[in-house]
């Protein structure tokens, strides 16, 4: 005999959406996300997979930053002598954090998570129904 939920660990496991397959790290943060984004209607099970893309990009950003981190910072430009003189240019290193800083940011607007996108999407109605409301 399966024994009854309460009322809150109903609202709360009607809260928590399904999440897609991967590493338990990523699966703790994709359900961080995931309850966020429901707490604020903003959460569709079309959205598990594209979440966890967000995720990853959040997670390789940070493996990323933490090996930038061990370079010495006399490496990490590098010059280059051409037609036009002398150029300092970026080690790869640095052009990779960027880019998953890019994607990031890209996923994270997307799914509202940032200040301007947030202020992009209408809030939802909250207001409980009135009984003038059908007059």
């Amino acid at each position: 005999m399966t024994k009854a939920k309460s009322q809150p660990q109903q609202a709360a496991a009607a809260r928590k959406p399904f999440a897609p397959q991967g590493t338990p790290q990523e699966r703790k943060l994709w359900n961080r996300y995931a309850i966020l984004l429901a707490d604020q209607n903003r959460y569709h099970s079309g959205f598990a997979e594209p979440l966890m893309e967000l995720v990853r990009a959040q997670l390789l950003l940070r493996r990323l930053d933490e090996e930038l981190e061990k370079i010495p910072s006399d490496q990490l430009f590098y010059s280059v002598v051409g037609r036009n003189g002398e150029q300092r240019k970026a080690a790869p290193e640095i052009l990779a954090v960027q880019q998953a800083r890019r994607q990031f940011l890209q996923f994270a607007g997307a799914f509202g998570l940032s200040p301007v996108a947030n202020s992009k999407i209408p809030a939802a109605d909250t207001t409980p129904d009135s009984e003038f409301d059908d007059l």
